[in-house]
């Protein structure tokens, strides 16, 4: 079967999302909430200060929401194979943490005390196409895909190189491992420039089940990196800049700094079964809590709830996230 017009199809499905006009939905966010006007006596706005530390839990958890997706064993498709898949799942956030009321959802916006702010998980839906590679050795494997943060403008097209180390042996007690490098880039949120990097290492094992299905029963591991860039926010979106009156709004624009790379930790349990050319997969990610810490120049403080400096180091405080995922596809 030619696969080339289906390849050229889901290519082109995917270049499309990112183009996509983001809607004004529940899931959406508002950046600018990280921001605390200051005013002097005469309640005249004289500067803004952002809460940088929310920013890298906030940045920790939906990049885990984004990370690339595994859905599959250590096993390449081969030099000759296609495999085209959809996906949906869901990922836990800290919904009772101040850091979530940036979503357009909340009913508290101003609330930093662990009032909730929305559903307690954000779900996606995937469209991917994995492909192998002419590599001498080891068997090599790109894939393609984007997703879909539901009930939001967001987007996120992801990209991964796999090599298998050990694959083919099925009759070996050995099991298949491979190495794999991703990323995924955030597309649809006007204030939030958001890259995640992963690299992680899969285990696998190739079973025949009474000569009709295959079953493949799989460990993922790695390591999960997350570079969050905030664009230049509105600070007093209640003054209007236009009126002559609003000098207050002079100059009070500001960024979330700058920070180092956040990185998580993710590990995967999945089984994906193949019965003919149709696949399926079921997995459970976990990610435990964040621990990373920003390096600001020039300090070691740390950084506090009611943010008085912008010259401090941000904790991930972001929680520990499991994710489940459901996967469905056609191997050509």
């Amino acid at each position: 079967m030619d696969a080339r017009p289906y390849l050229a199809a889901w290519v082109s499905l995917l270049v499309m999302l990112p183009g996509i006009e983001a809607s004004a939905d529940r899931n959406d966010i508002i950046l600018s909430r990280f921001g605390t006007q200051q005013i002097d006596g005469a309640d005249v706005v004289t500067g803004i200060l952002g809460h940088n530390h929310e920013f890298r839990a906030f940045a920790s958890e939906l990049g885990m929401v984004l990370a690339p997706r595994v859905l599959h064993g250590a096993d390449t498709t081969g030099f000759g194979g296609f495999e085209f898949t959809v996906d949906a799942g869901q990922t836990s956030i800290s919904h009772d943490k101040s850091y979530w009321r940036v979503l357009e959802s909340s009913t508290n916006p101003g609330a930093g005390d662990g009032s909730s702010h929305g559903a307690s998980q954000l779900r996606t839906v995937g469209l991917f196409a994995r492909k192998g590679l002419w590599f001498p050795a080891p068997g090599a494997e790109i894939g393609l895909g984007g997703v879909h943060v539901q009930n939001s403008g967001m987007y996120a097209g992801q990209a991964y190189l796999k090599f298998a180390l050990y694959e083919g042996f099925h009759d070996s007690p050995v099991p298949s491992i491979a190495l794999r490098l991703a990323g995924s880039r955030l597309y649809g949120a006007q204030d939030l420039d958001l890259t995640v990097g992963a690299i992680d290492v899969t285990i696998s094992k190739h079973l025949g089940i009474a000569g009709t299905f295959r079953v493949d029963p799989y460990f993922n591991y790695g390591l999960v990196f997350i570079v969050p860039r905030s664009q230049v926010l509105e600070g007093t979106p209640n003054i209007d800049p236009l009126d002559p009156g609003s000098d207050a709004d002079n100059n009070l624009n500001f960024v979330l700094r700058d920070q180092n790379a956040i990185v998580r930790q993710r590990a995967e349990f999945g089984l994906r079964f193949e019965l003919a050319r149709f696949t399926a997969t079921a997995a459970v990610d976990y990610a435990p809590q964040g621990r990373s810490r920003d390096n600001a120049p020039s300090t070691n403080a740390v950084c506090t709830a009611v943010p008085t400096t912008n010259a401090c180091d941000s904790v991930d405080a972001s929680a520990s996230q499991v994710s489940v995922f459901i996967s469905a596809g056609i191997a050509l």
